[in-house]
């Protein structure tokens, strides 16, 4: 299969482990500038990449890998060219977190080039939504939880208010669905949401505890990205640090695995 990740410089590697290769892809913006890629959600054969200017829809397989279309405005709330720090995809939809808010269309529109093909939501315009710094989203089933710097908060799609989770004293910068349970990477630690209540794992044997990303593979193991010292794996209640010489950099801002 492969893994993607997602580089503060502009570039989107993939690692294939069938014959141990590497391929980096470089994000440059009209201006000549290098954009950093922010998040990555697997939609089939595309990738919706998040970015610190735009959300970016990136074709797999054509010519070995490119960029479809960039979506610069989502939304009549957004000014356009906002940060996006994550992406993802639930049924039908897509869903994006920005710094300025959250931002949701149906993913198979073919007119997402237009803002107004898009449904945005901010802590002015949507009672309960306690921050519009989004650094993370999630879905358990139909329900959507984003991550902030203040917390944790759930989507309630009847009237389009939010319902405070808890970690309000947090910066939330990863969430995850990992065994019919909810976890949190966060700036001091990983949580884990059960019976209402966050509880952190245990820190013993990490390199680090400022994590920028949560995956799980097709065991259930858990993997986070370290914002300094590269990647960890949770496996019976221990953890291990690797620190990889493949990528560019030890800093992971996002890590995701494929269905290949």
């Amino acid at each position: 299969g492969n893994l993607w990740f997602g580089g503060q410089n502009g570039t989107l590697t993939r690692y294939t482990s069938n014959d141990n290769s590497w391929k980096v892809y470089n994000f440059i913006d009209r201006d000549g500038s290098r954009l950093h890629l922010n998040n990555i959600a697997p939609d089939g054969d595309e990738l919706w990449i998040a970015t610190n200017k735009a959300l970016s829809l990136f074709l797999i397989d054509k010519h070995g890998g490119e960029i479809k279309e960039t979506y610069r405005r989502l939304g009549e709330h957004m000014n356009g060219e906002e940060e996006v720090t994550c992406v993802r995809v639930v049924g039908n939809r897509i869903w994006a977190g920005l710094i300025g808010g959250v931002a949701t269309a149906n993913k198979n529109d073919p007119n997402l080039l237009d803002f107004s093909r898009w449904i945005s939501f901010t802590k002015e315009t949507s009672p309960g939504l306690g921050s519009n710094s989004i650094l993370c989203l999630t879905n358990i089933g139909d329900d959507i939880l984003v991550g902030t710097d203040q917390g944790v908060f759930k989507f309630n799609s009847l009237d389009s208010t939010w319902q405070d989770l808890g970690l309000d004293d947090h910066r939330v910068n990863d969430l995850e669905s990992i065994n019919q349970l909810l976890y949190a990477a966060t700036n001091s630690g990983i949580y884990v949401y059960q019976d209402q209540v966050w509880a952190p794992l245990s820190t013993s044997g990490l390199l680090s505890t400022d994590f920028n990303s949560l995956s799980a593979d097709s065991q259930g193991n858990i993997w986070v990205g370290t914002a300094d010292q590269g990647i960890s794996t949770y496996i019976d209640s221990k953890w291990k640090n690797y620190l990889i010489d493949g990528p560019p950099s030890n800093v992971f801002l996002d890590m995701e695995t494929d269905d290949s």
